[in-house]
This record gives C-alpha cells, sequence and structure tokens, in this order.
C-alpha cells in the first residue's frame, strides 16, 4: 500500500512527537502531493566518481549523454514497517532526464541524503535551476516489520547516513 498525502503528514507529525527525525528533513508542506513527496537537487555534482562540481547560485548543466551522481537537499529516514521508492518528476523526465538509472528503492531503516543516478539522455544540453524539484518519495506500508534494518551489520549496508552525491561502494 502507497501512503497518501495524508498518511505522509501524519507519518512525519508521528516520528517527531517520539523524538526521532520526521521522515523527510526538512519537511515543506508544499512539496506534498498526493501520493508522494517532492525532493530538490542539491547543489553538487559528482562527475566520474571524483570530481565535485557545486553549482550553488547557478543552474546544474548535464550535457547529452553524461553520466553524473547528484543528491536531494533532503535527509530521508525510513521507519520500520515501511519501504520507500524515488521516481523522477514527468517535467524532467519529458525532457529526457532520468534520475536513478537502478537504485530507486529504498529499504526500511535507511537514514540520509539520496544520492541521484543522473543521466541525460536528450540531445540538448540540460540547465536545471537551484532548488528545482528534481524527483518524488513515496512511502509503501510494509506487511510486517523487517527483522533487520539497512544499516545492521547482519546486511553489510554502504551508505547508511550518506551526505552529499556518494560513489559506488564497488570501487
Amino acid at each position: 500500500m502507497i501512503l497518501s498525502d495524508q498518511d505522509l503528514r501524519n507519518l512525519n507529525t508521528t516520528q517527531r512527537l517520539k523524538g526521532a527525525p520526521g521522515i523527510i528533513e526538512p519537511w515543506m508542506d508544499a512539496h506534498v502531493q498526493p501520493a508522494s513527496v517532492d525532493l530538490v537537487l542539491g547543489n553538487e555534482l559528482l562527475v566520474r566518481g571524483e570530481n565535485l562540481y557545486n553549482f550553488e547560485g547557478k543552474d546544474a548543466v548535464i550535457q547529452p549523454g553524461v553520466f553524473m551522481l547528484g543528491s536531494t537537499v533532503e535527509r530521508i529516514t525510513v521507519p520500520n514497517g515501511f519501504a520507500a521508492r524515488v521516481e523522477g518528476k514527468s517535467s524532467w523526465g519529458r525532457k529526457g532526464l532520468l534520475v536513478h538509472a537502478t537504485a530507486g528503492f529504498i529499504d526500511p531503516g535507511f537514514e540520509g541524503q539520496i544520492t541521484l543516478e543522473l543521466y541525460n539522455l536528450n540531445n540538448e544540453t540540460l540547465f536545471i535551476p537551484e532548488g528545482s524539484r528534481i524527483c518524488q518519495i513515496t512511502y509503501l506500508l510494509l506487511t510486517n516489520a523487517a527483522r533487520y534494518l539497512y544499516g545492521a551489520p547482519e546486511l553489510d549496508s554502504h551508505y547508511q547516513g550518506q551526505t552529499g552525491p556518494t560513489p559506488s561502494a564497488l570501487g
């Protein structure tokens, strides 16, 4: 089951009342959609896993056929009993921008910023203004709580607590 706008607001409030971080920090009520929350592209892009490009105060520029890693401004928390998915926004998809190649699923227990796998499929350069809502997150209710949360030693998790565009743990 996918959480509705009301469920998302309630879950965020419930987490905070427990003394835990909200599911999305910072929470922007204006970013809540009927069954998702829009997330904003952070101002750093990682090119070829090594060159960090900061575009603060400018547009992010992605040339045709270029792959970069970006991240969300928001820090995401997925409580036990839930999972989440990140998908691109349709307006950017219609311009040829992929925001994740394969890694759109977020396990219960994950905390951190989301690394985005940005790829320009278009034959024209894409200019993404600072502060753009680049993707959206949905939360899904699990049938049972997870036995092991993301980050547990039994799982060999690599990206718990990540901040900014984070390269692959594969090396």
